[in-house]
């Protein structure tokens, strides 16, 4: 009885698409599970093929059958798998059951659980133990995100180092995330630290939704981490939760990375809602009136004087004039009087470019007859740079009528050029379109005609024009003249030729689509009947979904996808009127029908695969014709989606009318490989074809049927067949391949094929690609097969292989037995591989162990491992033996001539990592003990070699904490001081070692005063000296510019020349912050001017060399 149930049930399923198959599946499933008789059929069902299954498994979820799920977790079937976790996701089942499948589950298929797991928190705490203990951390971490809290508190910090996406960690675990992101910023060194925010930042930021205050915690604990992806949008959270707060975070000029996103909306509108004193302080901390624009514009306008006053008040009167975009931010009263102080600067006054720009920000009567004069200039784009001068004032102007008075003006475009046209016209777009009055649509018209008359009209003053209709339909309601004039203008638009519309859905107000179409209708249609369809594409177009519910407009388009149409039209039309989801399927067959050529079409191919599969008959059983194919063509597609959707004998033509195209040898030889790749796609049909070419002489057909291999629904089968071929001359096709099907192979089917492939004598490339797959698919037992190819004394590369795969296993004590021996041996590509582990990926819990091996690799006889181990050593530092004092050997070796700055880089990352070292000045100390030779083929190479070191270590610290770093820098600093020939760089070292961003006076004065003491005598050193404090300031904003101020009054009074020269340094640095020279509190000029009345002329002159303003 079950076997005519099934036929019966194949028969009523024949006829329907897709989508009908499905629902008429699931109706049949309720009624013989209400009858008791679908557990017979579904024994029938999953006895048969994989079409049989699919159906059991539809079946099965309808009727909640677990035995049917657990059925088809075990099929070897791709596709049956993919199939059943689906109906997991949709229904779910009892943990214990995916716990009782998950052990012997191939790759992929843990991969899927793991995915459906992460919303099923008690099948992510079912699974998570039994997954580690055997498949390791990696697949254990996958599964973290779908635990209880309680649970990844407690495993995070063991499995942090192999979390893949802390963003959905973050998003559903907030707290353990920052308790841990907290813990892990504090714990690591500086360049670890922005490595690992650098990684997994963006992730842990998605935590501001949840923890807007912690996670600004965190950035005001690390100031320096760099820029990351969604910091925009956790400032933003951080505003709307304490705007105070987050534009205090903003002002710390530490903080770079947040300072360049300020400027984002979502930040921006957020922080303006701070007191007015706090958001002064935070315009304070730029140079000049730096953002106080933008930031105006986001305050309402009863703030914004307020604002400016409080950022000027500490001012002196400027000579130099504000800026335009700060004029236009401000209130009525105060924009005018600021508008009338710059007039009379008189570096406005003498320039009539700016006069005019300020100009417009005056009372609209009395700018106007200004402004109008100057459209009568003799440069094109001076005229047109005043009108827009014009337009901008009278919107700007509360008066009434000043908008029509200066559209009134424009009458003298009709005699203009295009160059003066176009960009007036687009000023006149970006008006308001609320500005405009019913009074005001004559004058638009009479521009508009003038403007689409003009004979060198161009597309920019078409696309102004329809831009400016557009947005005044989108904003005036009823039928008044402005409405009138809109339809009018898109008529006279039309019946120029086709305009540029833009995006009209997105101005136009709900239902205007229907005024816009019955303006342009006419014109449209009287296109379409001279077969002319542009102007039906470009409103389809432009009013996007907005077109689909237009009758008429819809009726166009389907006139468009006539057969009788030329073939782009037909394509485009196609596009268009299949644009509406809801109607799709229907046209679709009103299409195919007309015209079965039209299946070459990807949107027809895409709809018939994946909904409309009854009518894949009408194109695959007899060759579809029509004006897209050529006449005696055959068609047959090469590639085809939802492949699953179809019938069994849809399947099996398309299968055949493949496999005809690989077996042409009329065919070209891209077609023929590209159709033995489709057909291994096709379940239930794909193997044969594909085995069929496997040896076939010809090159590409055999590569191209070894690739698609993995691609059938047999895919460990697959596997087999292309291991067998790892020794052949396409091994590299053949290994390629393997990766896909190995991840749809069981583990107790893996292991065995994949260690027979590594201890066998294959090819390395085969061994290679096999302790790759090992380890990187985490196959249970894979470190027995490593470790014993390891010791017959394999090839090298596979020795290299060997150890990137077991750096994955560091639990097993074979791993570091591999590892000990590996970082010794004679081979640099088999040490570099021990050497090149990154530590943010190594579990806490080995670093220490792991950092041994890199420090051990230090000095390795071969000089590019030991100089690739110096380079990584600083990463391992905080956890390895200390190593300092070889790489500072090998800068000062002077024997040795290819690696030393690979060494002097590393001391300098060593400084950041551990602050405490002293191997900057180890090496410092031999230099100068080694003393200099000069020689035919080497000059002073010690001292060439303290020079480099000196600007490697500049470069890297020159960002770090000041504190952390000062024991480095001042014990080097101090052993080249007492070596005259090297003050240079001693001064740049000492310099460096002092905190300019401190807000203690005496401390800044009494650490640069002992650098002074060193140039007495030394004019020149003490000049030079003067440029390294200034570069050292503008690397770091002062925390009070006062206390940098009176640092410089304290050095200026020494009376000495570097005393001079460093206060100067100190007066041009600190006024390059803030208001800068024209600062009242601390007075710069005051300062400056009294160094230009210095005693040491050498100091008079270079002060007398710094201007406060430019001429």
């Amino acid at each position: 009885m079950p076997a005519t149930q099934v036929s019966q049930l194949f028969a009523e399923l024949d006829p329907l698409p897709y989508p009908g198959r499905m629902r008429l599946l699931a109706a049949r499933a309720r009624e013989l599970a209400a009858a008791g008789t679908l557990p017979a059929l579904l024994g029938e069902l999953w006895s048969g093929d994989a079409d049989h299954r699919h159906l059991a498994v539809t079946m099965g979820a309808v009727s909640r059958d677990e035995a049917s799920v657990l059925t088809g977790l075990r099929d070897e079937d791709p596709r049956i798998m993919a199939r059943t976790l689906r109906v997991i996701h949709a229904r779910p089942v009892d943990p214990g059951l995916l716990a009782e499948v998950i052990t012997d589950a191939p790759a992929e298929l843990r991969a899927r659980v793991y995915r459906l797991a992460r919303h099923a928190a008690p099948v992510a705490e079912a699974l998570i133990g039994p997954v580690r203990t055997r498949f390791g951390d990696r697949e254990a971490a996958k599964l973290l995100a779908g635990c209880a809290t309680g649970t990844v508190a407690r495993l995070l910090p063991e499995l942090g180092a192999s979390v893949a996406s802390w963003t959905v960690l973050a998003r559903r675990h907030p707290g353990p995330v920052l308790d841990e992101t907290r813990r892990l910023l504090g714990a690591l060194p500086d360049t670890l630290r922005s490595r690992w925010w650098s990684r997994h930042g963006p992730g842990v930021l998605t935590a501001a939704g949840a923890f807007p205050e912690r996670v600004a915690e965190l950035l005001e604990t690390h100031p320096g981490l760099p820029s990351v992806s969604g910091l925009n949008i956790a400032l933003g959270r951080i505003a709307a939760a304490d705007p105070a707060r987050a534009v205090r975070l903003l002002t710390d000029t530490e903080q770079t990375a947040a300072r360049r996103q300020w400027r984002e909306s979502g930040v921006l509108r957020r922080i303006a809602k701070a007191d007015t004193p706090v958001l002064a302080a935070f315009i304070g901390s730029f140079t000049g009136d730096d953002g106080l624009a933008e930031l105006l514009d986001a305050l309402p306008p009863a703030r914004r004087g307020e604002l400016f006053d409080a950022v000027t008040a500490e001012r002196e009167e400027s000579p130099e004039p504000l800026a335009t975009p700060v004029l236009a931010a401000l209130p009525h009263e105060r924009r005018v009087a600021e508008a009338r102080r710059c007039l009379a600067l008189p570096v406005v006054a003498g320039d009539e470019d700016a006069v005019l720009r300020y100009t417009a920000f005056l009372p609209f009567a009395e700018a106007h007859p200004v402004l109008l004069t100057a459209t009568r200039r003799h440069e094109s784009a001076d005229r047109a740079e005043a009108y827009r001068l014009l337009i901008a004032c009278a919107v700007r102007s509360s008066g009434p009528g000043a908008l029509a008075v200066a559209l009134n003006s424009l009458d003298r475009l009709r005699n203009e050029q295009d160059p003066v046209r176009a960009p007036v016209l687009a000023a006149l777009a970006s008006v308001p379109p609320a500005r405009f009055h019913p009074a005001d649509a004559a004058v638009l018209g009479t521009l508009v005609r003038d403007a689409v008359e003009a004979r060198d009209s161009s597309w920019a003053t078409r696309a102004a024009l329809g831009d400016l209709a557009a947005r005044i339909l989108g904003a005036h309601s009823g039928d008044g003249p402005l409405l009138a004039w809109a339809t009018g203008t898109f008529d006279l638009l039309f019946g120029s030729g086709t305009p540029e519309l833009g995006r009209l859905d997105r101005v136009l107000r709900k239902g205007q689509e229907r005024d816009f179409s019955r303006a342009v209708l006419p014109w449209v249609e009287a296109g379409v009947r001279r077969s002319r369809f542009e102007p039906l594409f470009a409103v389809a177009s432009a009013l996007g979904r907005r077109a689909r519910g237009l009758g008429e407009l819809q009726r166009l388009l389907r006139e468009a996808c006539d057969p009788g149409n030329v073939v782009p039209v037909i394509t485009r039309g196609v596009h268009l009127w299949l644009d509406d989801p809801k109607t799709r399927a229907a046209r679709v067959e009103e299409i195919v029908r007309g015209d079965t050529s039209t299946v070459t079409l990807p949107i027809v191919w895409s709809v018939l695969c994946g909904s409309r599969t009854d009518l894949i008959d009408l194109v695959l059983d007899k060759a579809p014709s029509g004006r897209h194919i050529a006449e005696g063509a055959r068609w047959v597609p090469d590639w085809a989606w939802h492949l699953g959707r179809w019938l069994p004998r849809q399947r099996a033509v398309y299968a055949k009318l493949l496999a005809a195209v690989a077996a042409d040898a009329g065919t070209p030889q891209h077609r023929r490989a590209a159709a033995v790749q489709a057909a291994a796609r096709i379940p239930g049909h794909g193997w044969t074809p594909v085995t069929k070419y496997v040896d076939s002489p010809n090159v590409a057909l055999a590569e191209a049927a070894l690739g698609a291999l993995a691609w059938t629904d047999r895919p460990a089968d697959a596997l087999e067949l292309l291991l067998a071929h790892v020794d052949g001359d396409r091994a590299h096709v053949a290994v390629h391949a393997a990766g896909r099907a190995a991840r749809f192979t069981p583990p107790s089917r893996l292991a065995p094929l994949l260690g027979g492939v590594l201890t066998e004598g294959r090819k390395v490339t085969a061994r290679k690609g096999a302790a790759r797959l090992l380890s990187g698919l985490s196959v249970p037992g894979a470190m027995d097969a490593l470790a014993g190819v390891w010791r017959p004394e394999p090839h090298r590369d596979l020795k290299v292989a060997i150890v990137s795969a077991v750096r994955g296993h560091l639990d097993d004590p074979r791993a570091w037995q591999i590892l000990d021996d590996a970082v010794g041996d004679d081979e640099q590509a088999v040490a570099l591989a021990v050497v090149g582990a990154d530590p943010l990926g190594t579990a806490p819990r080995h670093r220490g162990r792991y950092g041994g091996l890199v420090a051990a690799a230090c000095d390795h006889p071969r000089v590019t491992v030991a100089a690739a181990a110096w380079s990584g050593y600083p990463l391992w530092a905080s956890w390895a033996p200390d190593a300092g004092a070889r790489i500072a050997a090998a800068v000062a070796d002077l024997d040795e001539r290819a690696h030393w700055r690979t060494a002097a880089q590393a001391l300098a990352e060593l400084v950041v990592v551990v602050p405490d070292t002293d191997a900057v000045a180890v090496a410092v100390a031999a230099l100068l003990a080694a003393g200099n030779v000069e020689a035919p083929d080497r000059d002073r190479p010690a001292a060439q070699r303290l020079g480099e070191l000196v600007r490697i270590v500049m470069y890297r610290l020159r960002w770090a904490p000041r504190e952390s770093v000062r024991p480095a820098l001042v014990g080097a600093g101090g052993l080249l001081a007492a070596a005259p020939d090297h003050l240079d760089a001693a001064a740049r070292l000492l310099i460096a070692s002092v905190d300019l961003a401190s807000a203690d006076a005496d401390a800044i004065a009494g650490a640069l005063g002992p650098v002074a003491d060193l140039f007495a005598g030394r004019p020149i050193a003490a000049f030079r000296a003067r440029e390294d404090l200034l570069g050292a300031i503008s690397t770091r904003r002062p925390d009070s510019p006062r206390a940098l101020w009176s640092a410089a009054e304290t050095l200026a009074g020494r009376g000495d020349v570097a005393g001079g020269f460093f206060a100067l340094a100190l007066v041009e640095g600190g006024a390059g912050f803030g208001a800068g020279w024209s600062s009242a509190d601390p007075p710069w000029r005051g300062l400056l001017s009294r160094l230009r009345r210095h005693a040491e002329p050498e100091v008079r002159a270079a002060a007398l060399d710094v201007f406060t303003l430019t001429e």
